[in-house]
């Protein structure tokens, strides 16, 4: 077992170098067609390309035991495996974490601000109030955490899945989902507000009370979810869903749509 500070010696100098990626510049979205004559919008040219599964993070068989983990900004962490700690550090932007594993790691309302993850696994872990404002995630993967009132917002997430997770109250406004997994998760009350979510999956997940308003859900299944009370469920046309879930959605998107059912005629 060795501290994580081994895996972050070269941090800085990772930083410094021109050369790599900055994450930053991919989390701009991309601009629509005005429909002139020029290419589709790159939303329907994904979801016309045929939905690919989501990517699986790479991580190696063998990975660096760390039996003490204080998080500081920029800091690097790779090949790492953190299993059951309360990990330390209110205030960490612009952590960078690759190729690791989390396994029990409670990091109850770190700041991850900027955060990078990419070829992530974090299971049963507990992220309540963490705040991951402007992440970049690519191939990570969620199993079984607590999440309740997590910060997502204007975030950029590729090859993501969340399975048994508890995202009640999350705030994933101006989120960018792509090819994204969300399976019997808890989304109650989350703010989604101009969130944009292309060729995802949310299968048996509850969205009840959720505000949806400015969103856009283009190639998006939600087979098995459950709206009730949601807010500006009109945003949700592009999607597909189950033919027993009609009655049920007919409810939130004619209230957003500004019907009123009533059997009074006002006679």
């Amino acid at each position: 077992m060795v501290p994580a500070r081994a895996a972050v010696a070269h941090a800085a100098a990772w930083w410094q170098d021109p050369t790599r990626p900055d994450p930053t510049q991919s989390r701009q979205r991309p601009e629509s067609s005005d429909g002139d004559g020029g290419s589709e919008p790159e939303d329907l040219a994904v979801v016309r390309s045929g939905r690919q599964p989501v990517e699986a993070p790479r991580i190696a068989g063998v990975l660096e035991e760390v039996d003490h983990l204080v998080l500081q900004p920029e800091m690097v962490l790779e090949g790492v495996r953190v299993t059951g700690m309360d990990v330390v550090g209110d205030d960490a932007p612009l952590v960078d974490v690759v190729g690791s594993r989390f396994v029990g790691v409670r990091l109850t309302a770190v700041n991850l601000d900027r955060v990078r993850l990419m070829d992530v696994v974090l299971e049963g872990c507990e992220l309540s109030g963490t705040v991951l404002t402007e992440a970049n995630l690519v191939r990570v993967r969620f199993e079984r955490c607590r999440m309740v009132g997590v910060t997502l917002s204007a975030s950029r997430l590729r090859d993501v899945t969340f399975e048994d997770c508890k995202l009640v109250d999350a705030q994933l406004g101006m989120a960018d989902l792509e090819r994204c997994d969300l399976i019997g998760c808890d989304l109650t009350g989350a703010d989604l507000t101009a969130a944009r979510l292309v060729g995802c999956r949310l299968l048996g997940c509850s969205l009840d009370r959720c505000q949806l308003s400015k969103a856009t859900f283009t190639g998006t299944a939600l087979h098995g979810s459950t709206f009730d009370g949601a807010l500006g469920a009109d945003r949700l046309r592009g999607s597909s869903i189950g033919s027993d879930q009609v009655v049920a959605l007919a409810g939130p998107v004619l209230s957003a749509l500004g019907f009123t059912v009533s059997d009074e005629t006002g006679d």
